[in-house]
């Protein structure tokens, strides 16, 4: 039988300290599930003022949450759920157990529900982080109604959760509240720092570096030293070099080589058929639309590519650099193909206009933008970490494995 560590006794959580309780929510707050107006988009309750909480609100936002994307009349406010500035609610259908504290006034409609008169030993900070730290058992507790999974009200009233001491609970959620704070203070300066690298890439692609005198061109305004030239002028297509791999196939070689699709790395192997400095152009998938990911990336050394993505060897005298910033700056719109699975094919990516710099000014370019993108990659990887440090934190606090001196 395992001895019990000084301080501490067995519960069914396991072992905690000797002053926690395990206690059910339901029975430290009273918890409310939202309401929706029907029929759904009737203008007698949807399209007005009263903002009602969606799931892309909380994806977007976190721990503080301003909702933007749907709004409610009065009469439809009537026919929801409203909650206070300041109330903890949780998603509990689709993406379930992603807590949030609402910024503003708000309704929440039946895939959320509200923390209401929480019991003054449990600190709303503190159950916040308990709820994203018991985030997986919570899922795993969901029923699976077909499409969603959903957290019904009695299996969040009967979960049990970790209560310290109020003073203890208060230095916990202190601790990680300061680490969400660096991570948001990070992901500030990742977006400050892209929306920099934007505003170069607008300069130095179109205008240059010390250019006084310019001409119109086919794809706009250029320095005059500059020219035009066809994708296929510049770059070889090697996409008969590709080979998709199955899945299952893959399964077999795993490996530290990058198999890449079109929009980036998909998993790894064993094996390659490409030993160069290439771009990569995604050929076809969302991303073509949406471009939430790089459309055109540069790689190096061995890797696989499979069917999705055109493989640009970039001939002499031209920086593959400066070419992987020009085509992922390019509006790609009128040359995209289907609409159900949006497509660049081949013959459009050999015909796109683009223009070139002489040999030094793309290099020039491509130096600055490339130390942003450095910048950018410190940030993330520095969000990463505390990433990191919060996740094992909460593990560790949470839990009362480590204790915090008050």
């Amino acid at each position: 039988m395992k001895k019990v560590r000084e301080g501490y006794k067995i519960t069914e959580l396991g072992e905690i300290p000797e002053e926690w309780e395990v206690s059910k929510l339901g029975n430290l707050s009273e918890i409310v599930r939202g309401a929706s107006p029907r029929p759904k988009g009737d203008p007698k309750y949807y399209g007005g003022s009263v903002p009602r909480l969606m799931i892309s609100d909380v994806t977007r936002d976190g721990k503080y949450v301003t909702p933007k994307t749907d709004f409610l009349t009065e009469e439809g406010a009537k026919k929801s759920r409203p909650m206070k500035k300041g109330d903890l609610v949780i998603s509990v259908s689709g993406t379930v157990a992603l807590p949030t504290f609402l910024a503003v006034d708000s309704c929440i409609h039946d895939g959320f529900m509200g923390f209401k008169y929480i019991d003054g030993k449990l600190l709303k900070d503190y159950l916040y982080y308990e709820i994203l730290n018991l985030r997986e058992k919570l899922k795993n507790s969901a029923t699976d109604g077909g499409v969603y999974i959903n957290l019904t009200t009695d299996i969040v009233k009967n979960f049990d959760v970790l209560v310290p001491p109020t003073n203890e609970q208060q230095k916990i959620a202190s601790i990680l509240s300061s680490v969400d704070e660096q991570i948001e203070k990070t992901d500030n300066l990742i977006e400050k720092t892209k929306e920099l690298k934007k505003g170069l890439m607008e300069q130095l692609l179109t205008r240059g570096i010390g250019h006084s005198r310019f001409k119109d061109t086919d794809i706009g305004r250029i320095p005059e030293e500059w020219g035009v030239k066809k994708l296929e002028e510049i770059c070889e297509f090697w996409d008969g070099k590709r080979k998709p791999i199955k899945a299952e196939e893959r399964s077999k070689m795993s490996g530290s080589i990058p198999y890449y699709g079109a929009s980036g790395i998909i998993d790894w192997v064993n094996d390659f058929i490409f030993d160069d400095e290439l771009i990569l152009l995604g050929e076809d998938g969302e991303n073509i639309k949406s471009r939430n990911v790089p459309l055109a990336f540069k790689v190096i050394g061995k890797c696989w590519v499979n069917n999705h993505a055109h493989v640009l060897k970039v001939r002499e005298d031209n920086n593959t650099d400066f070419i992987t910033y020009v085509l992922e700056d390019k509006d790609y719109s009128s040359y995209v193909i289907g609409s159900a699975q949006p497509k660049l094919n081949q013959a459009q990516c050999r015909k796109f206009i683009i223009q070139i710099p002489p040999a030094e000014e793309q290099e020039k370019i491509a130096l600055i933008l490339s130390s942003v993108d450095e910048q950018i990659q410190q940030y993330e990887f520095k969000k990463e970490k505390l990433q990191e440090l919060k996740k094992g934190l909460m593990q560790n606090l949470l839990t009362g494995k480590i204790r915090v001196k008050v």
